[in-house]
């Protein structure tokens, strides 16, 4: 997949962008895409990532676009299962490394234990590395390939190191190409945060300018405020402290958020001289 999905990235940079960090979204087995079914006016659709594969074990969730959603989907149906076919014709998955699955559902399936037995499991209670492991098998106990929803072209799950080296490419063929492009899965963590916190000031400010914030607060805590905290949450940070640091790339938003807090000191002042004047004529 990395490939293509780094072709795509390259075309379409902001909409595979979830804020997702890279063991997060590398971790995702392909059961779980069921899990996610869109209604169809909806232009995206909630991811829960599991708590064992996010920073500090907190777990959380981030939007994935339908149309990102769409091409994961295709890519699963299509070059996944093509890749899967090509790795058994050369010989499968050999080895006692692997952890054998059956019955995999999209929450969960039945692993083999060492004794032999079947146990039943939650995919949310595996680790990244339990994940990479699993392989699922038939009736008949033979291999069908590893669940690990992106593969590299040997069939195998991409390692982290795998990510990194796909999206070092993909930034090779693109300054060859003459479109030079910084590709790595920290630009895009950080692409969506920034987009993001433009789109949260924006929204604020309207509502700001609608007159259903309460404007006896600070205004520049009223801008940025709650728009921190939102992207704080999708990020992951532990601390605010961690989501301060976007500040300084939001040129645009802080031309925004320096024209609101002017307006909103404006309405403020007009507001006082009104109520000074009424006072007055009382």
């Amino acid at each position: 997949m990395a490939q293509r999905g780094i072709r795509e990235l390259r075309e379409d940079g902001r909409a595979l962008t979830t804020g997702a960090r890279l063991e997060e979204g590398g971790s995702l087995l392909e059961p779980e895409l069921a899990r996610l079914r869109p209604l169809p006016e909806e232009r995206s659709t909630r991811l829960d990532l599991a708590v064992l594969t996010t920073k500090g074990d907190r777990g959380r969730s981030v939007w994935l676009p339908v149309r990102v959603l769409r091409r994961v989907t295709e890519y699963a149906e299509v070059e996944r299962a093509v890749t899967l076919a090509r790795a058994a014709g050369r010989g499968g998955w050999p080895g006692r490394r692997w952890i054998e699955a059956r019955d995999a559902g999209p929450l969960g399936g039945s692993l083999r234990a060492a004794s032999g037995r079947w146990i039943s499991v939650r995919w949310s209670d595996l680790s990244p590395d339990e994940r990479r492991r699993l392989v699922e098998v038939d009736a008949g106990g033979t291999r069908l390939g590893p669940l690990a929803l992106w593969l590299s072209e040997r069939g195998t799950p991409m390692t982290l190191n795998s990510w990194e080296y796909a999206f070092t490419r993909a930034g090779e063929r693109t300054a060859a190409a003459g479109t030079p492009v910084e590709a790595s899965p920290h630009t895009c963590r950080h692409t969506f945060a920034i987009h993001m916190l433009t789109q949260l000031v924006r929204q604020q400010i309207a509502s700001m300018r609608s007159g259903s914030s309460d404007l006896r607060m600070g205004a520049y805590e009223r801008v940025m405020g709650d728009p921190l905290r939102i992207l704080q949450r999708l990020l992951g940070h532990r601390h605010i402290s961690s989501t301060y640091i976007y500040l300084d790339s939001l040129a645009e938003a802080q031309e925004l958020i320096d024209e609101a807090v002017a307006e909103m000191a404006g309405r403020l002042t007009e507001g006082s001289i009104d109520d000074l004047s009424a006072l007055e004529g009382a």
